[in-house]
C-alpha cells in the first residue's frame, strides 16, 4: 500500500484551540466518475474516472487524507447524498476499529444545493433557524449512528470545546443572516 496512514495516538491528543493551526479540506463526497461537482479541494489521486464510492475506495480516500496530514475533513451536508455520506461514516468507523487515527470530522452545509429552487429562508424567524439547525442535527445523528465507536465523539472537530460547523454561500438562500 503506497499510502502510509497514521495509527491511533500519532497525532496530538490535545483538542483544537482558537489559536491552533488546523489543516482542513472540504470533502465533496458526492463526486462521482461522471456526475456531481466538477472541482473541489480534495480530489482523489486516482482521477475522477475512478471515483466509485465502494467501502474500499472510501478507506483509500481517508488514508490519503491522513497521509496528507489533514486534521479535519469538512463533510458535505446536502440531503441528496445521504447514502454516500453514510458509507463514508461507516469507513471512518472501520478505520477507527482498525486502530487508525482518522481526521476529525465537521459538517459542511451547502445551502445552495439544500434549498435550491426554494424560497429564501428567513433567519430572523424560528422556522428559518430551525431549518438550518435541523441539517446539522441530521449530520450528527447519522455520524453517531454509523460511527458507533467509543472514540466517535473525540473525532468530531471542535475548537475550545465547541463544535465546528462549516458552510458557504449562505447569502444565496438566506435572508437576515445577521440574526
Amino acid at each position: 500500500n503506497p499510502v502510509s496512514a497514521r495509527w491511533l495516538g500519532s497525532r496530538s491528543p490535545a483538542p483544537f484551540k482558537k489559536d491552533s493551526h488546523i489543516v482542513s479540506t472540504s470533502f465533496f463526497h458526492w463526486f462521482a466518475a461522471n456526475g456531481g461537482q466538477r472541482s473541489g479541494h480534495w480530489q482523489p489521486l486516482e482521477g475522477r474516472q475512478n471515483w466509485e464510492g465502494t467501502p474500499a475506495w472510501w478507506q483509500t480516500q481517508i488514508k490519503q487524507v491522513m497521509s496528507a496530514n489533514i486534521d479535519v475533513i469538512n463533510v458535505h451536508l446536502i440531503p441528496t447524498t445521504e447514502e454516500r455520506r453514510i458509507t463514508l461514516f461507516q469507513e471512518l468507523k472501520a478505520l477507527l476499529d482498525a486502530g487508525y487515527d482518522i481526521p476529525n470530522v465537521a459538517p459542511f452545509l451547502d445551502p445552495l444545493i439544500t434549498w435550491d429552487g426554494k424560497p429564501k429562508l428567513d433567519l430572523a424567524t424560528a422556522a428559518g433557524k430551525k431549518a438550518v439547525a435541523d441539517q446539522y442535527v441530521r449530520f450528527y445523528e447519522q455520524y453517531f449512528q454509523y460511527v458507533n465507536h467509543p472514540d466517535a465523539a473525540n473525532q468530531l472537530a471542535t475548537i475550545d470545546g465547541r463544535p465546528v460547523l462549516t458552510t458557504w454561500h449562505f447569502f444565496v438562500n438566506m435572508n437576515n443572516i445577521d440574526k
